[in-house]
């Protein structure tokens, strides 16, 4: 969706999907406006697809101790023995945006992953 993108999240208790954004507008340290609790939600849901693919990962390889540079959980992104919230809400810019670069460097990780466990992979070499 370019720069309106959003996540659907699927949940048990309704037929249809919920879309929430991951995206916003505004200025100033509240960059999304009006819009930051869905956008908080949306985030958090990106969260637990990341996990669920990394539980998928380690399932399909289980001798992989850890796989991803940062640990993640609910709403949290952890870096040794700090947590950084993903969620702008109750959080410090600084803080927001070291959970984002957590965030980043794992979907690097894991697109470094997916992209030589694919069958074409090893037909390149």
């Amino acid at each position: 969706m370019g720069s309106h993108s959003f996540i659907r999240a699927h949940r048990p208790d309704s037929s249809k999907p919920e879309e929430l954004p991951l995206y916003g507008n505004g200025g100033g340290w509240k960059p999304f406006g009006h819009q930051q609790a869905a956008l908080d939600k949306g985030i958090v849901a990106y969260v637990e697809c990341f996990c669920q693919l990394e539980a998928f990962i380690k399932k399909r390889f289980p001798s992989a101790m850890q796989i991803l540079p940062y640990r993640m959980q609910k709403d949290k992104i952890i870096d040794m023995d700090s947590q950084y919230l993903v969620k702008m809400q109750f959080n410090s810019e600084e803080r927001w945006t070291k959970a984002m670069k957590c965030l980043l460097l794992n979907l690097q990780r894991i697109i470094g992953i997916i992209v030589n466990l694919s069958p074409d992979s090893s037909s390149q070499s």
